[in-house]
């Protein structure tokens, strides 16, 4: 049923027209000539944080045919989920994942298919739960060299502020094959989310992410900035 579709792994029919769109745009995106392999991420244990390069792409992040506008923040490029986020890296959710753990993050793996599926549903258990895991610091460095802490570039308005776990939830990957690397609600479809709200908040229309007057000169589409993580604290909860 379309209700229980998970963003990214499939859309029906509302879809369709969107990702005709977005896929058309996204191949506008400049990642090179030709076919190269995968990026190697390198992790610097003495310098611990991750940075990778991203390039931003407005429309399936806010555009009006969007079937989950302001949800993916950051998404592997060849994920399902890529023409919906608003920032797209050569480099894997599942790499991001194990960088981070490298570092000394640890996943909190405390969601379920049903947190996405019975999303509309006040009183599932499920869809209410916040995720788990260590707390990750994410900024973002725009061209100019200038850095900013995600809050100040996304936000849902008169919102609360992102609170960006290390989700995990790598067993449902295979499944979602989504790409998500950063979703902005509680969601087992990405390996980092946000604590701030639930999928039922989202379901709701009260978790919807806007770019902020700051993250609009920052995000402009085809723009590449980089995307920096850090284990702000190492406990799971």
């Amino acid at each position: 049923m379309a209700e229980n579709i998970n963003p990214g792994s499939g859309l029906g029919v509302a879809g369709l027209a969107f990702f005709a769109i977005t896929l058309s745009v996204g191949s506008m995106i400049n990642w090179g000539d030709g076919e190269r392999p995968a990026p190697q991420l390198h992790v610097d244990v003495n310098n611990p944080e991750l940075r990778i390069k991203a390039v931003t792409s407005l429309w399936g992040f806010e555009g009006s045919l969007s079937p989950f506008p302001g949800y993916h923040f950051l998404c592997w490029k060849d994920g399902r989920a890529s023409p919906l986020a608003l920032l797209t890296t050569e480099f894997n959710d599942a790499d991001i994942q194990a960088g981070l753990q490298k570092l000394g993050g640890q996943s909190g793996d405390n969601l379920s298919q049903e947190t996405w599926d019975e999303r509309h549903s006040a009183t599932s258990k499920a869809a209410n739960l916040k995720v788990e895991g260590s707390r990750i610091e994410v900024l973002v460095e725009s061209s100019s060299g200038s850095r900013f802490p995600l809050k100040e570039l996304i936000a849902v308005p008169e919102g609360r502020a992102p609170d960006i776990r290390l989700g995990g939830h790598m067993k449902y990957r295979p499944s979602w094959l989504s790409g998500c690397i950063l979703c902005l609600v509680s969601c087992p479809g990405g390996r980092l989310s946000n604590a701030s709200y639930t999928c039922h908040d989202y379901a709701k229309g009260d978790a919807t992410h806007k770019i902020t007057e700051r993250g609009r000169a920052v995000f402009q589409s085809g723009a590449e900035v980089t995307v920096i993580f850090r284990v702000a604290e190492k406990e799971p909860k």
